[in-house]
């Protein structure tokens, strides 16, 4: 018996999912048990190209205004993928697939013979062989019958996600009797601008389902909103609504609250878009507006919604939080924040003790103020806002981690974004440590602008680290460095 077989099978599956997968190869090869144990590690991710298409697959930026019909692969291409599907799908390594990603890949022109929908035809045959399969990931896929029975029959699965995905005509939908039973996470691009219901929203089970992602296009909300099932077991809820970049005109804001009641019990909740319509005068014109709600991360327009909502706590505002949306929120309970991130366009050092004033019980601020290269639009000024900030009788009370970081997006600033000057730095740096040691609650802040950073904090046994940095002088990741800092939190 050599050395691996007096290890047990439990050790080695604890070391062995520390190793880089390169290692992991050579590692199989040494004895016959560690190739049948790292099986589970090397096949357990299988990605595939079915077909090609005339642009690049992102999903982070799907449009509309593509051609997403499946063209065909190269011989040489289709032959390779054939053979690696054939493998991957044989009884030794199929159960050991987790995930599976079928991501068409890019070409300009048509390159083979065959039907361009062969090899997933094949891919539909071959689902049932993943027996283990948790999470697939399908782009630009025609379902047919076949491959929608075989999809809602994986035993595993638990992750599915679909972009530009569609049903084929030929399927019967209405006689359809098959559901998929074990989603509980659910992940949708569907830029068709049709007034249909997606068809995969009602093979979803409704009290399944804890994650939905939605990606659809603004002006399809409202088509949809009457006929979308409710998911009262939905816990986390997204949705992203890019710009109809396909069209011409002026943009039209999306209105997506005839959607939200169909999820009422929600405890986080994500909306990316860029135009979006004005929330409603209360809560009360909304129905079931999400008593669970514990974290938004979205436009500041949705404040009045969900803003009293009893167990909130954490807000990330993704867009120009007004002065007048603080001060209709004035009134309304907002004491149990006490996570507070903007990420916004340049503001007013006066701004500041608003915010305070509008969440009282807040615990820690990350504010992202970002400089835009658009004539119309000036920087945030960071030195004087710095400076005032510097000057402030003390920080509330409450509050425990600050962060604001000036960031540039389309080019360098301009010469009217006045930055912090070196001849400033002495002078802010020993305001702000002065500010910190007024602050008794204060337990870490990380100021950043150009050329300029101030980060202090107390360690856990009393001491206090203080560091002054030049940012230019500096070759180092600050972006990276105040992830870990602020994690550390």
């Amino acid at each position: 018996m050599g050395f691996p077989d007096q290890v047990p099978d439990e050790l080695w599956l604890e070391i062995l999912q520390l190793v880089p997968r390169k290692s992991l190869q050579n590692i199989a090869l040494t004895h016959r048990t560690l190739r049948r144990i790292s099986r589970g590690f090397l096949f357990d991710s299988l990605v595939f190209a079915p077909f090609s298409l005339g642009h690049w697959p992102d999903k982070s930026n799907t449009r509309w205004d593509y051609d997403y019909s499946p063209k065909c692969l190269s011989d040489r291409a289709y032959e390779r993928e054939l053979e690696r599907l054939e493998f991957w799908s044989s009884p030794g390594i199929a159960p050991f697939v987790r995930s599976c990603k079928a991501i068409p890949i890019e070409t300009k022109m048509l390159t083979g013979d065959r039907s361009p929908t062969a090899l997933v035809e094949f891919f539909f045959n071959k689902l049932p062989c993943f027996t283990s399969l948790q999470h697939l990931d399908v782009y630009g896929v025609h379902f047919t019958q076949i491959g929608l029975q075989n999809l809602c029959h994986l035993p595993a699965l638990r992750h599915l996600e679909l972009t530009v995905c569609h049903v084929a005509d030929s399927v019967d939908l209405e006689a359809y009797q098959s559901r998929l039973e074990t989603v509980d996470c659910f992940t949708l691009r569907h830029l068709r601008p049709t007034d249909a219901l997606p068809p995969w929203i009602n093979l979803l089970h409704p009290e399944r389902l804890v994650e939905m992602h939605l990606t659809f296009c603004p002006a399809y909300i409202a088509h949809i909103a009457h006929s979308f099932p409710r998911f009262p077991a939905v816990k986390r809820f997204s949705i992203l609504l890019p710009p109809d970049e396909a069209t011409s005109g002026p943009r039209q804001t999306s209105n997506i609250y005839p959607l939200l009641p169909n999820f009422p019990n929600i405890e986080k909740l994500e909306v990316y878009c860029f135009w979006l319509a004005q929330a409603y005068s209360s809560v009360d014109d909304v129905p079931d507006a999400f008593p669970l709600l514990t974290e938004y991360h979205g436009p500041a327009e949705m404040l009045p919604v969900i803003i009293s909502r009893p167990n909130l706590q954490r807000l990330w505002i993704t867009s120009y939080l007004e002065p007048s949306i603080l001060q209709n929120l004035q009134d309304m309970p907002t004491h149990n924040v006490v996570s507070l991130a903007i990420q916004f366009l340049p503001i007013e050092f006066s701004a500041l003790p608003l915010i305070f004033r509008t969440f009282p019980a807040v615990v820690e601020v990350n504010f992202v103020i970002i400089y835009r290269q658009f004539a119309r639009i000036r920087s945030g000024k960071s030195a004087p806002f710095v400076k005032s900030l510097g000057e402030l009788p003390s920080l509330p009370s409450t509050l425990k981690h600050m962060s604001i970081r000036w960031m540039h997006v389309y080019g360098e600033p301009n010469e009217d974004d006045e930055p912090i000057l070196d001849s400033d730095k002495p002078e802010l740096f020993v305001k702000l440590s002065t500010l910190v040691n007024r602050s008794p609650g204060i337990e870490s802040m990380w100021i950043e602008s150009d050329g300029f950073l101030y980060r202090w904090r107390r360690l856990k046994n009393g001491e206090v680290e203080e560091v002054t940095m030049d940012r230019d002088d500096e070759e180092v990741d600050l972006h990276q460095d105040w992830k870990i800092f602020w994690d550390e939190r």
